[in-house]
Parts: structure tokens; C-alpha cells; sequence
């Protein structure tokens, strides 16, 4: 028999054992009804543009490396070993990864939080919030990127977690952080918002940040030590990697200029009319829409009335942490040298949401407080999941689109004498740069993006709809301004058969 029992010391020894059981009970709801309202990408998931480039083969080290993700790289080379390829990558691991990450959601508001502040309700509705948002659902539709994003993301919200409450297993806590920001870098967002509501807690825990109550903060302290050395470390060894191997970084790898600081400015400004506009990235849903501002800002006002009604010096270090907190919610986004903040990588700005409607949760007094909070919250969740599945269906509904036009563009190739599947073809994108000409509600930069708009995904795209090999070759310059001179998709004549043998498709 193998004892067990020093484990289960140290497991109990994160917190109490009723603290430790109502926590993971809290973590097995939220994993539970995240995976049940996320069923349609577990069960049967959508094509993306990467489902269709990786059709050739994993991503190659260059790739991978050149945008920092080399822990990618090395996850996808052991799952390959292991005869996991791409196509089958969504229906195995999709679950796995939304079903880690979603248990882990929790823990962002538990690390630096004592027993009332991590109260189900409270924690369970923002958790959920996080974890249900429609911004979240994007990742979901790149099956194949989706597991080790999640699985980074949760790792590093449980290494925060873990040197808040055992500092000494910083050491643990440290290797995780920079295993995870080998994967996924946005995981940052999350760890600097989970200190300053670590900060927020503490104080309203002890009353004060004076010098008496100095090690209540130690705990923020060393998560700050710890997650500034796991970036400074990651950083050294991408750029190690990227050096002796000789690979360029792509241009999201890199820093922003500082000479381009007023216009990243302006462009954040601009991010809140979309926030604004499309907080549920369909357009409809005012009612939902005006719950989840009115939930957010309510909370956030009432923590900011409950730190000024009965102030004291420590409140300053609170209130600047309630001040941060949009910076950190943009996080790295903000000083990256491209600027695209798609759906997916906002997961800060959820979070910061989340953290109102939890101190919305939190401030909730007697049982019909408590009842109203979480029914309102309970019908805001319900509206999410409904945006989810419409993302999941308008992906499949996408796919449908590009399938029946790869089919027709083929059926037009097949008619051009003396074709087969080694004649050289070039594809022209004239009319699809993103979409197709009838709209969908969730279609927003690359979600639901067409594959016809990515050049990576289009050999993919012709040959599992067709179930024919495709000698495709990069459109020249040449080729751009015939197609400008010739009929395009829909029109009669959109593929042309060139004298000296090879296809020109101008879509």
C-alpha cells in the first residue's frame, strides 16, 4: 500500500480542510456547467482557419518559436509522438482543456481571500462569468490552440494561487509560471489582476496596509517576486532560443515602439466603443446587455463607497489597485508591437468584470440579497451560453459556406481542358478579405473568419472539401492585377485556364 497521508497533508495544508472542501466543490460546479454549457465545441467542433493550414502538419518549430511559443511547439511534437494529429486534436483534448481551465477560474478569487470571501455564490457567479463570457467562446472555435491556451492560462492561475498560500513551494510556482508563458503570454493578465484583487481583499481582511499589518501582504509580495521572475526568465530563454536557432520573431513577438505609445493610446480608447457596442459580440441583447454593465458597475461603485465611507491611510494602496485594474485588464495587449485585440485575448477585460460582479456577490446581505444577485447573474449566464452556441453554430454554418464555394471553384477547375491535380493553381481574394456577402451575428476580426480570407488555410480548405489533391502556388503580383481586370466569384468566368497550362481563381 502506498501512504498517502504526506500529500494529503500538504494538500490540506493550503488551507483549512472545510475551507479546502467548499473551495473544490466550488471549482467542480464551475467545471461542471462550463463544460455542459460548452457541449457543442466538445461533441462536435467547428473548422477555423488553423484547422484547415494544419491539415499540412503541426505548426514547425520556426513558427512556433518566432512568436514565443515554444512550450507550443514542444506540446504538439509529444502529442504527435503519441499518434495525436490535428484533426483529432479538437474531440480529444477540447474538453479536457476547457474542463482545467474552467476549474481553475475559482482560484482567482480564492488565492489571497479568507473563508467569507470566498463564499460559493460570490465566487461560483463571477467564476462563471469568466468562464461562460462570449469573448471566451472565441478560443473555442481554434480547436487545435484552444487546449494548451486554456491549459496556460490555468496553470498560471493556479501558480499565483499556490505561492499566495504556501510561499515556500515558490520554487513549484515559478516553473509553472514559465512553462505556462511558454504557451500562452496573455496568461500575465490574469496572474496581475489576481494580485490587485489580492490587494483589495487584504485590506478589507485587516483594515489597513500599516505596518502592524505588514504580513498579511507578504503573501502579494512574493506572487509579484515570483511572477516578475518568471517573465524575466522566460524572456531570456525565448531570446536565447530565437538567437542561437536564427529565427526572426514575427511582429506580435515583439514591443511596442516607444515612439508609437500616443497612437497604442488612441487605439485603446477606440477598444471601448467595441466593449461598448458588442459587450456580447452579437449585436442584439440589449437587455443582457444593460444587466451585465449595471451588475459590473455596481459592484465596483459599492467597493469603492465601502473604502471611502470609513477611510483610513492603508485605503490609498486599494484604491490605487482599483486603479490599475484597467490597465492590467489590457495587460500585455497594450504593449505588444501589433495591436489585435480580438475576443479571445480580452480575457483580462472579463476578468475585471467578473471581479465587480463578484463584489457584487460579495456585498449581498441576507438571503433574499444573496437570492437576487444570483438570480439576475443566473439569467446573465443563461444569455451567454445562448452567444456561445450561436458562435458554435455560425461556425458551422461557415464551414458549410466555404465548403459548397471550394466545391463550386473545383467543379469550374475540373471543366478547364486538360486539368488534373498537378496542374499549378493561384487563388486571387478579391471579394472574401473576410467574409462571405451573407453576415454572421458573431463574425468579428478572425472569429468566423473565412477561410478564403487566410492564404494558409486554402489548400486545406480545396482538398477536404473536395477529396482531391491540389497543386496550389502563391498568387504573384501579376496574378492580382489580372484578376482586377477579369470577372470574380459570382461572376460567369471566375476561373481562367492560362496559355501556359496553369488555373487563376479569382474569388
Amino acid at each position: 500500500m502506498i501512504d498517502c497521508g504526506p500529500l494529503h497533508a500538504r494538500l490540506r495544508g493550503l488551507l483549512p480542510a472545510s475551507a479546502m472542501g467548499q473551495l473544490v466543490l466550488t471549482c467542480l460546479v464551475v467545471a461542471g456547467l462550463t463544460v455542459l454549457a460548452r457541449l457543442p465545441f466538445v461533441l462536435s467542433p467547428g473548422l477555423s482557419t488553423d484547422s484547415y493550414a494544419y491539415l499540412q502538419g503541426w505548426p514547425t518549430l520556426d513558427q512556433l518559436f518566432s512568436q514565443g511559443r515554444f512550450g507550443q511547439f514542444l506540446v504538439f511534437k509529444l502529442l504527435g509522438a503519441f499518434a495525436i494529429d490535428p484533426l483529432a486534436f479538437a474531440t480529444l483534448l477540447q474538453g479536457i482543456g476547457l474542463a482545467v481551465f474552467a476549474f481553475s477560474t475559482p482560484l482567482m478569487f480564492a488565492a489571497f481571500a479568507d473563508r467569507r470571501q470566498r463564499r460559493l455564490g460570490a465566487t461560483g457567479l463571477a467564476a462563471l462569468m469568466v468562464t461562460l463570457h462570449p469573448y471566451s467562446a472565441e478560443i473555442l472555435t481554434f480547436s487545435e490552440a484552444s487546449f494548451t491556451a486554456l491549459l496556460a492560462s490555468a496553470m498560471g492561475v493556479a501558480a499565483i494561487f499556490i505561492v499566495a498560500r504556501r510561499p515556500r513551494f515558490w520554487w513549484l510556482a515559478w516553473i509553472m509560471l514559465v512553462a505556462a508563458l511558454s504557451m500562452y503570454q496573455l496568461l500575465i493578465n490574469y496572474a496581475a489582476l489576481m494580485i490587485l484583487l489580492g490587494v483589495i481583499q487584504t485590506y478589507l481582511r485587516t483594515g489597513g496596509a500599516l505596518r502592524d499589518e505588514w504580513v498579511a501582504y507578504r503573501p502579494l509580495f512574493y506572487a509579484i517576486l515570483v511572477l516578475v521572475g518568471a517573465l524575466a526568465a522566460y524572456l531570456c530563454i525565448h531570446k536565447s532560443l530565437v538567437t542561437t536557432l536564427g529565427i526572426s520573431e514575427v511582429g506580435r513577438a515583439g514591443f511596442l515602439p516607444l515612439d508609437k505609445l500616443y497612437l497604442r493610446a488612441q487605439e485603446i480608447l477606440s477598444l471601448g466603443g467595441f466593449l461598448w457596442q458588442r459587450t456580447l459580440l452579437v449585436t442584439y441583447g440589449s437587455a443582457a446587455k444593460g444587466l451585465f454593465w449595471g451588475m459590473v458597475a455596481a459592484g465596483w461603485l459599492l467597493l469603492l463607497l465601502r473604502l471611502l465611507v470609513r477611510p483610513r491611510m492603508g485605503a490609498v494602496l486599494p484604491v490605487i489597485a482599483m486603479v490599475l485594474v484597467p490597465a492590467a485588464a489590457i495587460g500585455v495587449i497594450a504593449v505588444g508591437k501589433v495591436w489585435w485585440p480580438a475576443p479571445r485575448v480580452l480575457g483580462g477585460v472579463v476578468l475585471a468584470c467578473a471581479m465587480g460582479i463578484y463584489w457584487v456577490g460579495w456585498f449581498a446581505q441576507g438571503r433574499l440579497g444573496r437570492a437576487l444577485v444570483l438570480g439576475l447573474g443566473g439569467i446573465l449566464l443563461l444569455s451567454f451560453t445562448a452567444v456561445g452556441h450561436r458562435v458554435h453554430s455560425d461556425q458551422l454554418q461557415l464551414n458549410a459556406f466555404d465548403r459548397l464555394l471550394a466545391q463550386r471553384i473545383y467543379g469550374e477547375m475540373i471543366r478547364a481542358p486538360g486539368y488534373t491535380d498537378r496542374t499549378p493553381v493561384a487563388v486571387v481574394n478579391r471579394r472574401l478579405s473576410w467574409a462571405h456577402p451573407m453576415s454572421l451575428a458573431t463574425a468579428w476580426m478572425d472569429l468566423n473568419l473565412t477561410a478564403f480570407a487566410d492564404k494558409r488555410a486554402l489548400k486545406g480548405l480545396l482538398e477536404l472539401s473536395n477529396g482531391r489533391t491540389l497543386n496550389q502556388v502563391p498568387a504573384e503580383p501579376a496574378d492580382i492585377e489580372e484578376c482586377a481586370e477579369h470577372p470574380a466569384w459570382p461572376d460567369p468566368g471566375f476561373v481562367l485556364k492560362r496559355p501556359e497550362g496553369g488555373i487563376l481563381v479569382c474569388i
